[in-house]
């Protein structure tokens, strides 16, 4: 399975004194301190790739007990980490980019079903804002959400 250019990467991994998404007070000392990871856009392409490559990289972030804080455009790949939506906060920046699956079948034809796999793994308010708006753009496409309609949907960051 190849995923559409990701133009965003985890850029961070440090440790947050408080909860999720308050990646300021990283220098703190806290009885417990948990990774945070903090995505912002990357500089260098990402040609994106696996979906199950990408579910695996976040799923380790996750059980090293990571948040991630989304402060830039954060496209493809990137929007898996809403996986884990209890650990995402997004800053007023942010704006995430969500688009189908790019895997093709014999005659160059999106696979849905992949895409379908996609939406089931978003949360129900992100899935249900998709929908909406009616689905999924096709790969080469590319459905932006941001400000108070993206706040609506993610955790915004204190």
């Amino acid at each position: 399975m190849r995923w559409a250019r990701a133009v965003v990467a985890v850029v961070a991994l440090g440790v947050a004194a408080s909860g999720p998404c308050d990646a300021d007070d990283a220098v703190s000392p806290a009885p417990q301190p948990k990774p945070w990871v903090r995505v912002i856009a990357n500089p260098f392409p990402d040609d994106g790739g696996s979906v199950a490559k990408y579910l695996e990289r976040y799923r380790m972030l996750v059980e090293m007990g990571a948040t991630f804080r989304i402060d830039g455009r954060c496209r493809s790949a990137c929007t898996l980490v809403l996986i884990w939506a209890d650990r995402v906060c997004v800053t007023e920046r942010a704006a995430l980019g969500f688009h189908q699956v790019s895997v093709w079948d014999k005659y160059r034809q999106p696979v849905k079903s992949e895409s379908d796999r996609l939406m089931s793994l978003y949360p129900a308010p992100v899935r249900e804002y998709i929908s909406a708006r009616g689905g999924l753009p096709p790969p080469g496409g590319t459905m932006w959400v941001s400000g108070s309609a993206l706040r609506g949907l993610v955790k915004p960051c204190e």
